[in-house]
């Protein structure tokens, strides 16, 4: 499928390297101003599309090439060869070519991650319970339950992506074994994506990595508050992420 040759791809970028030299890597007869592929303006069809955070500023030295700074969060809708993609802005605002090495696939969870599908809705009755609806993504963090074996139709102790815990009747879930599959359920959720390392959080915030996800819990002021990909609780300010999905 189109989208996992993109995930693939764009999760085997490695760590930046030096800008591409130009005139080796953008032949003149293939870089012409190319046709413009319909630009995806529903967002479920633009939420499909593989999506890559952009990890130094690139400024475009034709007219048929992206520029987008540090942080931005692009689109990709064209693989032209292995040095460069054909991307637009997530504001849907601009469109065009961007190296492959400017880019970095985004960290949506760990690779140990257990992801459970509710396949039943079910409301909390207590305390200990967690509440979630058909069709959303849980995380499994009960030793009960493993890759292969089939559910055990028991309370199933369960975490929902922003972070909130509890137990859910197994009757309910499936085993996530698809990686496209949790891709795309993972896109949907309510989430940003972090535009900036931050290694030193104040009290309250999270300490995140450029490109990683925090699933949203809910807006509080100029923050938002959820949880990250690689497990952090906390805060993370308007002005260090991109929102993708609001809550």
């Amino acid at each position: 499928m189109l989208i996992d040759f993109f995930w693939n791809h764009i999760l085997s970028f490695s760590t930046p390297i030096a800008p591409l030299n130009r005139a080796a890597s953008s032949n003149p007869e293939i870089k012409k101003v190319p046709q413009r592929p319909t630009t995806p303006f529903d967002p479920e069809t633009r939420i499909n599309f593989p999506h890559a955070i952009v990890i130094a500023d690139f400024c475009p030295q034709q007219e048929y090439e992206l520029g987008a700074k540090k942080g931005t969060v692009i689109g990709l809708t064209e693989c032209r060869d292995d040095s460069w993609y054909y991307a637009y802005t997530f504001d849907l605002k601009q469109v065009g070519y961007i190296p492959r090495n400017f880019l970095k696939g985004m960290k949506l969870c760990e690779d140990a991650d257990l992801f459970l599908l509710v396949t039943k809705t079910f409301r909390p009755q207590s305390h200990v319970d967690i509440g979630a609806r058909a069709g959303d993504i849980m995380l499994c963090l009960d030793s009960k339950v493993n890759y292969g074996d089939p559910i055990p139709n028991k309370w199933i102790y369960c975490m929902n992506l922003s972070g909130r815990q509890g137990v859910f009747p197994g009757s309910g879930l499936e085993i996530l074994d698809s990686r496209s599959k949790i891709n795309d359920l993972l896109l949907k959720a309510p989430h940003a994506i972090a535009k900036t390392s931050i290694s030193n959080p104040a009290d309250g915030y999270v300490q995140i990595s450029l490109g990683e996800a925090l699933y949203i819990e809910k807006q509080v002021g100029d923050s938002v508050f959820g949880r990250t990909a690689s497990g952090k609780v906390g805060k993370l300010a308007l002005n260090d992420c991109n929102v993708i999905v609001p809550p």
